[in-house]
């Protein structure tokens, strides 16, 4: 790459970093529009108004994704409560209170010093402004602005993709044909996320499924709420399985009752996540997305350093991006082949040979 590419490219880091407000609404509506564009082109084809399909499209989706995401909160929420309402989680309290007690006195008994009198400080208790699930949102997207342009203008600007897709698609290609090879860049891009996100919602609903088959059997008492965030953990590259076994440990271990079975249920775990992640999954997604695992830990850590938690969601989907953007240039490919599991380019050429 030439000097001047790379200042183009830092440039596009830079701004992308400095308005990830403005660019992960953006990216979330385009994925979200190819994603729904065939329901509303098989509405359209029954003679509906493409208006009136993309507005229920939107609508539904829009009511779908808010009753999954409050779900997903009581879930998290009925946990914790749980956890808080233990007696084991107050003994376990008690017993790191009194060991931090038992260092503090060992540690003045090494080093001894004589106490500064003060003034008394006044007690200030902080209460919040706002529910506790709108401080999860801010944690997650970084500000109540960034919260609101995601709520706000993901479903406008994927309303407005849906409907005047067309003429978006035209100018697009218009605009990008003299630098990219259109055909792999308009079938490969489309089908790439619809299959990530489709064999996605699959093996999520197949992981609760069989999460929640498994917690039952072994006698959790809040078996749904963990089985859903089980399976929906469980999918996270790289991370989701440890992260999948850590809740069901901790409810375990500070369940009242019987011992509970850690072995069964790691095991299970376990064979659940590898059956999902290493054959359903790749089976249903086949050789759409065809990135090496490197190029798929180095996407997850740049887009979550850049846009964080919300760029940790997409990163599959946008390291997918950069690379079908990649192989649209004749120039770009042989980068584009350094991501790929199975180079197909380079595969090609070899066989000409």
């Amino acid at each position: 790459m030439t000097v001047s590419r790379w200042l183009i490219f830092l440039s596009l880091v830079a701004l992308a970093y400095f308005a990830r407000v403005v660019f992960i609404p953006i990216f979330l509506s385009v994925f979200l529009a190819m994603l729904l564009e065939p329901l509303v082109a098989k509405m359209v084809n029954r003679n509906i108004r493409r208006q009136t399909a993309t507005t229920l499209v939107v609508v539904t989706f829009v009511i779908v994704a808010g009753v999954s995401t409050w779900l997903l909160y009581l879930s998290g929420v009925s946990l914790f409560n749980d956890l808080a309402a233990s007696p084991r989680v107050a003994a376990l309290a008690d017993y790191f209170r009194k060991t931090a007690a038992g260092l503090e006195s060992s540690t003045y008994a090494l080093f001894p010093f004589k106490a500064v009198s003060v003034d008394p400080v006044q007690k200030v208790e902080i209460i919040s402004a706002y529910p506790g699930w709108v401080g999860t949102l801010i944690v997650g997207f970084g500000s109540i602005f960034e919260v609101m342009s995601v709520a706000i203008f993901v479903p406008l600007l994927l309303f407005y993709f849906l409907f005047d897709k067309e003429n978006l698609v035209e100018s697009l290609n218009a605009l990008m044909g003299q630098y990219l090879y259109l055909p792999t860049l308009n079938s490969e891009l489309p089908n790439m996320i619809r299959a990530f996100f489709i064999s996605n919602l699959v093996t999520v609903l197949g992981l609760i499924a069989t999460h929640a088959a498994l917690f039952f059997f072994l006698g959790f008492e809040n078996w749904l709420p963990l089985s859903v965030i089980a399976g929906i953990v469980n999918i996270l590259p790289i991370v989701g399985g440890p992260l999948a076994i850590v809740a069901p440990i901790g409810m375990g271990i500070l369940a009242n009752g019987v011992p509970f079975p850690y072995v069964w249920m790691i095991a299970g775990t376990l064979v659940l996540h590898f059956i999902f992640n290493n054959m359903v999954l790749p089976t249903l997604i086949g050789a759409r997305i065809n990135i090496n695992t490197a190029s798929l830990a180095i996407g997850l850590l740049f887009w979550s350093w850049l846009w964080g938690s919300a760029g940790f969601l997409i990163a599959i989907p946008m390291t997918a991006l950069i690379k079908i953007f990649l192989e649209a240039n004749s120039s770009t490919v042989p980068i584009a082949n350094l991501m790929s599991a199975k180079p197909v380019a380079l595969l090609s050429e070899h066989e000409e040979l």
